[in-house]
């Protein structure tokens, strides 16, 4: 994959499923995993072979079943989609990001001091 692009919901969901599961997994195995958006299997499949196609899933067959395994690591796309956000809504200031969560109540006084605390941590870590 050259450059890696933000997914829709829905294929960001079918990727949640795959990566849910031990590689290879097959279409059924996904629609099972997200039966909560009444999807059919042509409609999930739909959404593998697009995956397939942007780089994010390889596909192999065997027997009468393709099987679909991720080619891109999750924490690898949520640090993407994260810098991403964090760029655009937050001009790449975290301390922008946590002022708007704790001003809009969205982050606690105890999350914040576990942020706190892992800060320290980190800075600790790369001190050493």
């Amino acid at each position: 994959m050259n450059e890696m692009k933000k997914l829709p919901d829905s294929e960001f969901a079918v990727m949640q499923a795959v990566w849910a599961q031990t590689p290879p997994v097959t279409a059924g195995q996904v629609q099972n995993l997200v039966s909560e958006y009444g999807w059919k299997l042509p409609t999930v499949i739909s959404f593998l072979k697009r995956l397939v196609e942007k780089g994010y899933l390889s596909t192999q067959k065997e027997g009468k079943e393709r099987r679909f395994s991720p080619l891109i690591e999750q924490q690898n796309y949520l640090q993407f989609e994260t810098q991403s956000f964090l760029k655009q809504y937050h001009g790449s200031s975290v301390a922008s990001l946590v002022n708007t969560l704790y001003n809009g109540k969205s982050i606690s006084d105890s999350e914040l001091d576990d942020l706190l605390q892992w800060v320290h941590r980190k800075k600790e870590e790369n001190d050493a």
